[in-house]
This record gives structure tokens, sequence and C-alpha cells, in this order.
């Protein structure tokens, strides 16, 4: 599980680093994510590097993350939030993105990070600042009860669609190509006997189907009185057993009573 966890994740790094994304990768923290860490009871700084493949410490590989809004947003909140507060103090604090001296909510905050031109990812249980990064096509961090999760980038499977798109076209090319040698305009359907074969193979492949399930049936009930057969011959040959041990306990207790008799006269 651990193999392919990490085989999903190096296939999501790699689709954005065709956006620009590049070592050191810098992970923004938000209180949410810190506290779902605690939780669950998950160390942000081990689990994280272990995750992306990245020796614990390393500053040139993976920077951990936060900002002076989401530490004061932490104090505002109550000593609930201390253990959250205390882990995000141990990272690095960025510079936001809207001017220093006007503190805003963490959501905001992180919100307008994803406007400026450097390339983040951002660690969040929030939803509504999920909407935001998805929206602007950044990779997004986040819990699933105890394991982390990067979110697959949208633009993937868009990319995939269109490569579809692209092979249906070229089949359709190819099927253009084939009735333009038969002689059939585009709008015109293919020949009515050609269809009439294709429907007789199918109805065809159909009963050879039909005709395996029922050889297999068959077969499993031959096995299955096969087995009956012999259990029940096995049966009497017991019964005849008991019946002649029986018989011989008779004549034994028979005659011993008559040696007794005897020994009495």
């Amino acid at each position: 599980m651990k193999y392919k966890r990490q085989k999903k994740l190096k296939s999501i790094l790699r689709a954005y680093k065709q956006l620009g994304y590049e070592t050191p990768f810098k992970l923004v923290l938000d209180g949410t994510f810190t506290m779902a860490a605690l939780q669950n009871k998950v160390n942000l700084s081990v689990q994280i590097a272990s995750y992306f493949g990245v020796p614990e410490c390393s500053p040139d590989a993976l920077q951990l993350c936060t900002t002076k809004c989401v530490l004061k947003e932490l104090e505002k909140l109550g000593s609930y939030f201390y253990g959250a507060l205390h882990i995000l103090k141990q990272f690095t604090v960025v510079q936001c993105a809207h001017p220093r001296k006007k503190l805003k909510p963490a959501v905001v905050c992180l919100s307008r990070m994803t406007e400026g031109g450097e390339k983040y990812i951002f660690a969040s249980q929030d939803k509504t600042l999920q909407e935001v990064v998805e929206k602007k096509q950044m990779p997004l961090l986040y819990l699933h009860s105890a394991t982390l999760v990067l979110k697959k980038p949208t633009f993937v499977d868009s990319q995939r669609e269109m490569h579809k798109v692209d092979l249906d076209s070229e089949e359709l090319k190819s099927l253009q190509s084939l009735k333009s040698k038969e002689g059939l305009p585009d709008g015109q359907p293919l020949n009515p006997l050609f269809e009439k074969r294709r429907e007789k193979l199918l109805k065809k492949l159909e009963r050879k189907k039909k005709e395996k399930l029922l050889a297999k049936k068959k077969q499993k009930l031959s096995v299955n009185n096969e087995i009956k057969s012999k259990a029940e011959d096995e049966q009497p040959k017991s019964r005849s057993r008991k019946r002649k041990s029986r018989h011989l306990v008779k004549k034994l207790t028979a005659s011993k009573s008559t040696s007794n008799f005897q020994t009495e006269t």
C-alpha cells in the first residue's frame, strides 16, 4: 500500500512540475490541518517527509511553512488550540500576500496567497480554502483520518479526456475513408447485408456462451452425483459390519451362558 501511495504521489508531482513546481516544495499549513493531525496523533514533520519520500528536516527538498495570520488566529481562539499553535511555531513563517499591518482571517490570508506568483502547496481541512485552491489548480494536501493525501489535479483528467476525443476523431476519419472506398456517402449507413451477418455472429457467440455455461453446470452435477453415490455405497457396508458385530456378540453371550450351565450341573 505504501508503494502504491508513493507511486501515485510521484505521478501527481510530475503533473504539477509542468506548471513550474520544483524542489524545494513549500508546504503552507493552517490551524485546521494541525488540529486534525493532533486529534489523529500524526507527527507532521516525520510523516510528511516520509510521504514525500524526503529525509526529515531537509530544507533543500521540503519546507514546512505558515503565516502570521494563522498564528494570531489560533492565539485568539484560546487554550483549546494551544497544541496546534505550539506545532506551527516550529515551522518557518512566510510573508502574507496582503499588507503586514492588517491581520486577516487565515482563510482570507491563504486564499490571497494563491493569487501571487509563488508556487505553494497548501495543507488544510477547511472546505472554503480547498475550493479556492482547486480553482487555482494548485496542490492541496489534506488528512483522511490519519493518512496524508495529496489531491489529484483536475487538469490531468481534462488532458486525458482531450486525448480520448482525439482518438475518437482519428477513428471517425478511418471510417470515413473506408466509406469513401466503398462508394458510400458520409450520411448513408453501412450495407444491410453486413449488419445482418454481424447480428448472426453475435447470436452465435451468445449461444456458445450459453452452451459453455450449461456444460459447466452438467459437470458440476455429475461430480456431485458421483460423490453422493459413493457416500451411499459406503453407508450400507458400515451397517452390515455393525449387524455382524452384534450377531457375534449374541453368539458369544449364548456360548458363555451354556458353558456356565454345564459347570453348574
